[in-house]
């Protein structure tokens, strides 16, 4: 009897998916006590900072449209803005087909209409996440510290998050060798034809360190608002949510599981909110949701915000012509 394997796996990768949907449904249950009502009684909810904590996310997409495009521009390729913009919002949206790759692939794809290789564009997006995600970790190491871990373990996770990027920031070639036994092996064949690594000057990746940082600030930002619609008094421990926001998207980045992490990042950031941030397990729970809401509609929001101006623009240069 002939087994497939890629059709096992995949049933089993579907199951976990599942299991971990399941396993979240219950810690949530178990954090209020069975509850669940006592959810629907929270409604001292300021509408006002939420759509504003909305909007403020929604600049994160554009913002790292921004950064697309420079990265991109800086590597050599004589590309324009608006491509650049479209190529990234229309494959960051795509990433919530489970696996991921879908979304990654897409980058490529769509690019070469501006005629950029394809591996370069997946150098770019190789590049990209692991800077943000290297600030998500040192951000959210804060939340570590403060919370009773040994001072080995957060030493290793901050070393190892310096370490890489370092190696991004100082020795372009090992993150070539990084790239290629990582990434390239994934590629179709067509698209390891044309390959082209990603060299970009060392002060413009200082730049883009700087740029990624500031993706996070305007994150943090709006999860600050979200937890002041809820009532939550920000001014002492604003560095500690901050940092428990940041740590609960990297572990849910990095399960690899779910659609960018749903389930996982929520689990954590439930934990961190009811522990060290000293919150309600309810205030917890419903902050954890509403992230997830704001994050995926933030982003929604931040797609048609973009396409909306790249439109007006057309229209006012066409007229103009």
């Amino acid at each position: 009897m002939h087994v497939d394997k890629a059709k096992l796996m995949k049933i089993g990768k579907k199951a976990l998916e599942y299991g971990v949907y399941i396993a979240v449904a219950i810690f949530i249950y178990t954090k209020l006590n069975g509850n669940i009502r006592e959810l629907e009684e929270i409604d001292d909810v300021d509408i006002g900072l939420m759509v504003l904590s909305l909007w403020i996310f929604s600049l994160h997409s554009i913002w790292n449209g921004f950064n697309w495009h420079y990265l991109i521009r800086q590597s050599g390729e004589k590309v324009e803005i608006s491509g650049q913009m479209k190529v990234y919002l229309k494959s960051y949206i795509l990433r919530y087909i489970p696996g991921n790759v879908v979304g990654i692939m897409s980058r490529g794809v769509y690019n070469k209409q501006y005629k950029v290789p394809m591996v370069k564009s997946l150098w770019g997006w190789f590049f990209e996440n692991i800077v943000y995600l290297m600030w998500g970790i040192l951000i959210g190491g804060y939340f570590l510290i403060t919370s009773g871990f040994s001072i080995a373990q957060i030493s290793a996770l901050v070393i190892a998050s310096l370490i890489i990027g370092s190696v991004v920031l100082l020795r372009n070639e090992w993150f070539t060798f990084l790239f290629n036994k990582v990434v390239l092996p994934k590629l179709p064949p067509e698209a390891k034809s044309e390959f082209k690594s990603l060299n970009v000057s060392f002060s413009s990746r200082i730049q883009l360190f700087g740029r990624y940082l500031v993706s996070w600030i305007i994150y943090s930002v709006s999860f600050l608002i979200l937890a002041m619609a809820f009532g939550v008094d920000v001014s002492k421990n604003w560095l500690l949510l901050v940092s428990a926001n940041a740590l609960s998207w990297s572990i849910g980045y990095l399960s690899l599981v779910t659609p960018s992490g749903t389930g996982v990042r929520e689990s954590v950031m439930i934990t961190a909110l009811s522990g060290g941030a000293g919150l309600s397990n309810e205030i917890a729970v419903i902050i954890s949701i509403a992230a997830r809401i704001v994050f995926i509609v933030g982003e929604l929001l931040g797609f048609a915000q973009a396409y909306a101006m790249m439109f007006i623009s057309d229209f006012f240069y066409k007229k103009n012509e």
